[in-house]
């Protein structure tokens, strides 16, 4: 069972892990098109989707789709103070 729950912690980690890479590489574009076009509660969904059809949890894909969208809040309000300092 815990064999389980670490390959399951271990692929929502990796989702999460490649919603932010893939938000962090928009930023080579222009800054300020990159975070007005990132929609978190899209790619929130999107994780949630993911996780659920992998694992079939409720609770996991919640908590995945939670981290993700936090994620995505975290890159943005960073890209932002970027933009502004620059």
């Amino acid at each position: 069972l815990n064999f389980l729950k670490y390959n399951t912690m271990k692929k929502v980690l990796s989702i999460i892990a490649l919603c932010a890479m893939t938000l962090s590489l928009s930023s080579f574009s222009t800054v300020n098109s990159s975070y007005n076009q990132v929609n978190c509660s899209q790619i929130a969904i999107e994780t949630y989707d993911e996780v659920f059809e992998k694992t079939g949890s409720f609770s996991t894909a919640s908590t995945a789709a939670d981290a993700a969208f936090n994620s995505c809040e975290r890159q943005l309000e960073t890209l932002k103070k970027a933009d502004q300092n620059n």
